[in-house]
């Protein structure tokens, strides 16, 4: 009795070491520095993007780890008092069937039965999922970082906004006198689940997230609808002459949201008709890009493609304002037949010193034949339009 009291209390001791130290830790976490409130960070970033290659299971924690395919992490206390993926393995045997039935409901339990484990009790290694390899590089974690913070704070700035900014958007949206293709098109835009390259390699379903027409950018949906080469080129020759840059877009969604209403304020009764037009441009902008890649079109050819949907859109207004004081756009006019017209213009950044040129070619038609654009540096706007 009195070896068995004696042990009981180096028991309670060990208990009370074991609190105190797991106490000055989360006090560590709350209080650290600077220095040790990143290197706390940077190991809760790495649980949460990386995942686990299961070996004797002795390394991973079963509720705050990713090791199951298909779910990030469990996230729950533990049940019945385990905490390691090696209390659900059987030495030499594999995974403890009846016991992970006994704690997990029915598709994750059968998610952890089908997880390769080592039957030889080697050791798991941690997998970086960024990398083809598996192995953690100083690059690949700054992107995933970068595109973390980049999804959290689109999402604080979408909650800044009003539900009502958001409702006229989708109002207008709806509304357009377009087929019906291409307002879930927009739709889709704005929810940011188009397919384009960036979302397709972070479900490695494409090898590079690198754009298939330039290959100088990753293809997210705000570079293939607005900020591609051809593509501005495009906004810039057509009737609303849009000149999207780095500058002025930071969604696809807070860029429509804006031009929605600067177009509901500025152009009076011509509002329905400049709105149908902005959507049909980034639904043809998307039609051509399609056609690129999956059927071989040259690309130089495809920047007349939304003249297709924008036919008779193009107007002489002089000008001016009408009557009732509401400003007329000023728009593009036509060469002679059988003449082609040159558009150029720049934009000057002056913090950086930094122009962005463009150059638009169009026949007496309205059809864009070619167009080009460059970035270079300058000392002055009036040195850019030179």
């Amino acid at each position: 009795m009195e070896w068995s009291s004696r042990k009981f209390k180096r028991a309670d001791k060990e208990i009370e070491r074991k609190k105190i130290e797991l106490h000055q830790i989360q006090e560590a976490g709350r209080n650290a520095s600077w220095i040790w409130k990143s290197l706390l960070e940077g190991r809760d970033f790495l649980r949460r993007k990386g995942s686990w290659s299961i070996g004797n299971g002795a390394e991973v924690d079963i509720w705050e780890d990713n090791w199951v395919a298909g779910i990030k992490k469990l996230g729950r206390g533990g049940e019945g008092g385990i905490r390691k993926v090696s209390e659900l393995i059987r030495e030499g045997e594999g995974w403890d069937r009846n016991k992970i039935k006994e704690i997990f409901h029915g598709s994750v339990a059968e998610l952890i039965t089908k997880t390769h484990i080592s039957l030889i009790n080697k050791k798991g290694y941690f997998v970086w999922q960024h990398r083809n390899n598996g192995q953690y590089t100083v690059r690949t974690g700054y992107h995933a970082a970068k595109e973390e913070k980049d999804s959290k704070e689109e999402g604080r700035i979408c909650k800044a906004s009003t539900s009502q900014d958001w409702r006229e958007v989708w109002e207008a949206i709806w509304r357009l006198s377009v087929p019906q293709k291409v307002r879930i098109f927009l739709w889709k835009a704005v929810h940011r689940i188009l397919p384009v390259n960036t979302n397709l390699h972070q479900r490695r379903i494409t090898a590079t997230p690198s754009c298939s027409i330039c290959q100088k950018e990753d293809e997210t949906i705000e570079h293939a609808l607005l900020l591609c080469l051809w593509t501005r080129a495009v906004w810039f020759g057509s009737s609303i002459q849009i000149v999207p840059t780095a500058y002025n877009v930071r969604s696809f969604g807070e860029w429509m949201m804006d031009k929605i209403r600067r177009i509901k304020t500025e152009t009076g009764s011509e509002q329905g008709r400049i709105l149908c037009n902005l959507g049909c441009v980034c639904w043809c902008i998307w039609k051509a890009r399609n056609q690129h890649i999956f059927q071989q079109t040259e690309i130089k050819y495809l920047t007349a493609e939304f003249h297709k949907a924008t036919q008779g859109s193009i107007t002489t207004n002089i000008p001016g304002t009408s009557r009732g004081g509401v400003r007329k756009r000023f728009t593009w006019r036509p060469p002679p037949k059988n003449r082609l017209k040159v558009n150029t213009d720049a934009a000057f950044h002056r913090d950086t010193g930094t122009v962005a040129l463009a150059v638009v070619v169009k026949d007496w038609q309205g059809n864009v034949i070619t167009g080009t654009t460059a970035t270079f540096k300058t000392i002055s706007p009036l040195t850019a339009e030179a």
